[in-house]
C-alpha cells in the first residue's frame, strides 16, 4: 500500500468519528486502492513482456528477410544453362549459407 493511502488510513482511525463515513466505507475504499495498485503493476509488467515480445519478433522478421534472400541468391547461383557453365553448386551454396549465418545478431 503507498504511503499516501496507509496515511490517509490512520488518520481515519484516530478521527473516524469526525467523518461522515462510517468504517465500512473507508474500508471499501481502501480496498479499491489496494486492488488498483495491484493492477497498475500487472500493467506494467504486462507491458513489458508485450515490449520484449515486440523486439522480438522485429528481430525474427529480419531473420526470415536474410533467409529468404539467402535462398533467393542460391536459387539465382546454382542455375546454370548448359553444362559447361556449371560451377560447384556446393560450393556457392556454403558460401551463401555462411554468409547468411554470419549477420545472425
Amino acid at each position: 500500500m503507498s504511503e499516501w493511502l496507509e496515511d490517509i488510513k490512520e488518520r481515519f482511525v484516530k478521527y473516524q468519528t469526525d467523518y461522515n463515513l462510517n468504517g465500512e466505507d473507508v474500508e471499501w475504499l481502501i480496498q479499491q486502492a489496494k486492488k488498483t495498485e495491484l493492477l497498475n503493476a500487472e500493467i506494467e509488467t504486462l507491458q513489458s513482456k508485450w515490449e520484449a515480445q515486440g523486439l522480438m519478433i522485429q528481430k525474427l522478421h529480419r531473420e526470415n528477410q536474410r533467409y529468404k534472400q539467402a535462398l533467393e541468391l542460391i536459387y539465382k547461383d546454382t542455375f546454370y544453362d548448359s553444362e559447361n557453365d556449371l560451377v560447384s553448386p556446393i560450393h556457392v551454396i556454403r558460401k551463401r549459407a555462411e554468409k547468411a549465418l554470419e549477420e545472425e545478431i
